[in-house]
């Protein structure tokens, strides 16, 4: 390994992170919904959208953010130092 040891750092960054993505997206989703409710009342044809739908797209937005956060985090720790100051 060139850069940080990451066995030490991505577990802590990763539940860090982890926590904040999800209460925000806990606090987004009720005012989505809210929202989303408001809107629907003026339509003659309405379409109930569910609280299950706002969990799902949580939990794929939740993935598909730690997979590339990790990979970014690991790319960077294995990068020689050196080399980039060189270029630098």
């Amino acid at each position: 390994m060139f850069g940080k040891r990451q066995s030490r750092d991505i577990p802590f960054f990763s539940v860090s992170w982890i926590r904040t993505f999800s209460s925000s997206t806990r606090m987004l989703s009720g005012g989505a919904r809210l929202w989303d409710i408001q809107w629907m009342i003026d339509f003659a044809y309405r379409a109930e959208i569910g609280i299950k739908l706002f969990v799902f797209a949580g939990v794929i937005s939740l993935f598909t953010a730690v997979l590339t956060v990790g990979y970014q985090s690991i790319k960077a720790g294995l990068t020689d130092p050196a080399k980039t100051l060189r270029v630098e």
